[in-house]
């Protein structure tokens, strides 16, 4: 015989000793039966119930680990929505599946080695620290010593006297 044929002869099985929803069973009372249903209709609203509970957990837990990813991103990354628009969230999770310091860096580092434009610029040069001026020689020289050379000179031409 053909595998359909088996199929076949297992399905005229199946609907001759299953009773269709809504029949008894020849060993069930009418009492019976509706309690089952009663009860099959309960784990069905506890079932849907669960998955409605599974699914809000769900979007909490990849709303924190989306938060996660975007603030590391705006210490690496010009426009921290890059981070997940040019990769999707599961490329910063490890091995385990989880999100961690070490994975979202190694991910972000992946995205600016394959698109450098992403990355925050490097400032062009160190800023000085308030109230200070920075030469790039060492210290500063100050405020006085712009005029040092002029001074020197106003006083060696009124001591010529």
């Amino acid at each position: 015989m053909t595998e359909q044929t088996h199929r076949e002869q297992d399905q005229d099985v199946d609907e001759q000793t299953t009773p269709a929803e809504g029949e008894q069973t020849p060993d069930e009372t009418p009492e019976e039966s509706s309690k089952a249903n009663r009860e099959a209709a309960r784990y069905r609203r506890q079932l849907r119930d669960t998955e409605t509970e599974r699914d809000a957990l769900a979007a909490r837990i990849t709303a924190m680990e989306t938060g996660r990813v975007m603030e590391a991103a705006a210490q690496q990354l010009s426009q921290p929505g890059d981070a997940l628009e040019y990769a999707n969230l599961d490329e910063y999770r490890n091995d385990d599946g989880d999100i961690t310091t070490a994975s979202i860096e190694a991910g972000l580092a992946a995205l600016v080695k394959a698109r450098p434009g992403l990355a925050k610029p490097r400032p062009l040069r160190r800023a000085a620290p308030p109230g200070k001026t920075f030469t790039g020689r060492g210290e500063d020289p100050g405020f006085a010593a712009g005029f040092k050379s002029r001074h020197k000179r106003i006083r060696d031409y009124h001591n010529q006297d």
